[in-house]
């Protein structure tokens, strides 16, 4: 099991005020996403803190089960939801008995957590398997072309490059770093603020779009499609489309949608 997002749940709750979550990230998401989800089975495969699980029971989900390996997550998930009334929950586990239980899967930064084919191959069918026919699967992975400048997404919050730098293209299943910090902009990042600002690292790993179109194929997935982000309408006055036009070209992360 990866319990390196343990005692990381207050950081991955509070990144949803980052402007590029925000504005950008959870709008291009849930867009794919109906606004009624009333005859819906949902699940959030590695739903960390409960960010979108949420948002999935508040479009009105007939049942919603939030999945996370990390007890840390879960119980931020858990206490957040418990006090919005939500009627989510929230599970380590996924048995066979949950097979063909769900409409709809989402799975926002999981596949890059996969450390080998196999394991992303395994992940893959065990989404596919948890979906009834017709059902739809909406994934987050890293964007196998994301900017090979470490510094590119660092007023965005994060950095993110190849741990191995003496590989000079990247390889399937490639460690990348992930720096998170608090958003940073323009002359603020000096070298005071290098040394001051609290950064938290997780190790992630590459997959080309092959690898991954790859594993969802051989799950049994079909139609699968590429989005772009966009920016949401009613983003933040003070930060113009300019500031995230920098994502909007290169963006970190890809968005696929694929039905069983």
């Amino acid at each position: 099991m990866n319990h390196q997002f343990d005692n990381l749940a207050k950081l991955y709750a509070s990144m949803l005020d980052w402007p590029l979550r925000k504005h950008v990230e959870v709008p291009s998401v849930m867009r794919l996403i109906e606004k009624n989800l009333c005859d819906r089975d949902v699940l959030d495969y590695g739903c960390g803190p409960g960010i979108y699980t949420e948002r999935l029971a508040k479009r009105g989900a007939r049942k919603v089960l939030g999945y996370d390996t990390s007890e840390d997550m879960l119980t931020y998930a858990r206490t957040h939801a418990a006090k919005k009334n939500l009627r989510i929950t929230f599970t380590s586990t996924l048995g066979d008995n949950l097979n063909k239980q769900f409409d709809l899967v989402l799975a926002v930064y999981v596949m890059p957590y996969a450390t080998t084919l196999h394991e992303l191959t395994t992940m893959c069918a065990q989404m596919y398997n948890l979906l009834r026919p017709g059902g739809r699967l909406v994934s987050l992975p890293i964007h196998p072309h994301f900017h090979s400048d470490r510094n590119y997404y660092q007023n965005y919050g994060f950095r993110l490059s190849a741990l191995n730098k003496s590989i000079p293209d990247r390889e399937e299943g490639e460690e990348l770093l992930l720096e998170l910090f608090p958003p940073a902009f323009g002359n603020m990042i000096n070298e005071h603020w290098e040394k001051s600002v609290i950064k938290e690292e997780i190790i992630a790993h590459y997959w080309s779009m092959t690898a991954m179109t790859d594993a969802l194929t051989q799950a049994g997935f079909r139609s699968i499609k590429l989005y772009n982000h966009i920016l949401d309408e009613q983003s933040d006055a003070s930060l113009d489309r300019t500031f995230f036009q920098k994502y909007l070209d290169c963006p970190h992360a890809a968005i696929l949608e694929c039905l069983k």
